[in-house]
């Protein structure tokens, strides 16, 4: 019986999910495969070139040093699209990697089981090298992004971590994401998880069974930025760019696992579809055409609204989302509906 790859890679990523949350995977159990976004190499809120790639099996060599050199290794084992190879991405430079620029991780734990994280990682992480033996790298680098929240070394600002939201479309596992190519934001998240018991499950018999179960399994990769102690301070995006609130209710299907995750992020204003990145492309991982456009944000508390580029599918109420986005500062997008 034939085997498309499509169906192959769905079936080792459903594996690889079902072990991973049946052993308790911490981060450093991530195989991290970074390119599985298949970006492009453009840059800026602009440009709208599509182009594949298809993730190999086998490990992915972590000790890469250098932008440049680290490009031409992911693109040489089918993990990014050529483009990242042009000057337009290589030499882009740092005050135009800005929020809205496309953007790609390198590290071992830039996905969870095949899940992409946004966040810049800068702990260690220890992984393997050819000749096997034991090295440690950085967790997670961002190439793309190094003019969002500049001013900061660790990529932080007021709580919210420098962040390179990546499509992702990964079997028993809720939402789906769509951020073709790589998008920069500055975000953070809360995770809370559910208190509910799946029916039948053997490791949850209370409330605080659940709990812990959703912590471990949920939030211990959504999570990021530092929400609880700074959401008073990150009421504004440092660039202008329009700051929005919107919620994923977070479901791992085969385990009954969840958690809803609260983000508020900065991401690009726009006045036209044309100038959201990603607009009327493919998505090589959702494998189908992008829904980025330049969509209205419910009013903030003061009545105003912006147009920001978002793919409102990612927040869908059919997605696990409450189907809405709501702004809480227009910078100098603010306009009237």
């Amino acid at each position: 019986m034939a085997f498309s790859l499509k169906r192959v890679l769905t079936l080792v990523s459903a594996i690889s999910l079902a072990a991973c949350m049946t052993l308790g995977c911490d981060d450093n159990d991530s195989d991290g495969d970074a390119g599985n976004t298949g970006n492009t190499g453009n840059t800026g809120n602009t440009g709208n070139n599509g182009g594949g790639a298809v993730t190999p099996s086998g490990a992915t060599d972590w000790t890469k040093t250098g932008k440049s050199d680290i490009v031409s290794y992911l693109v040489s084992i089918g993990k990014l699209d050529a483009k990242y190879k042009e000057p337009a991405f290589l030499d882009t430079p740092k005050e135009k990697q800005i929020v809205g620029a496309s953007c790609f991780c390198y590290g071992p734990r830039c996905n969870y089981a095949g899940y992409e994280r946004p966040e810049l990682q800068l702990e260690q992480a220890d992984v393997k090298t050819s000749d096997g033996k034991s090295t440690k790298v950085q967790a997670a680098q961002i190439f793309g992004c190094d003019g969002v929240a500049a001013d900061s070394a660790d990529g932080l600002f007021n709580g919210a971590a420098r962040a390179c939201f990546r499509s992702s479309n990964v079997p028993n596992i809720k939402p789906a994401i769509f951020f073709p190519y790589g998008t920069c934001a500055l975000a953070m998240s809360k995770c809370t998880p559910d208190t509910v018991c799946p029916p039948n499950d053997s490791q949850c018999k209370s409330e605080a069974d659940a709990i812990e179960l959703n912590n471990k399994t949920i939030c211990g990769f959504a999570k990021f930025g530092d929400y609880e102690n700074n959401i008073d301070k990150f009421v504004a995006c440092p660039d202008n760019s329009v700051l929005i609130d919107f919620v994923m209710n977070i479901e791992l299907s085969t385990l009954g696992r969840k958690a809803r995750l609260d983000v508020r992020a900065c991401f690009p204003g726009c006045k036209t579809d044309e100038d959201c990145h990603g607009y009327n492309t493919y998505d090589p991982i959702t494998n189908e055409q992008s829904q980025m456009k330049c969509e209205v944000t419910e009013a903030a508390p003061d009545g105003s609204v912006a147009k920001v580029c978002f793919d409102k599918r990612t927040v869908a109420k059919e997605n696990g989302g409450e189907g809405i986005f709501k702004l809480v500062n227009a910078g100098d997008w603010a306009i009237t509906k």
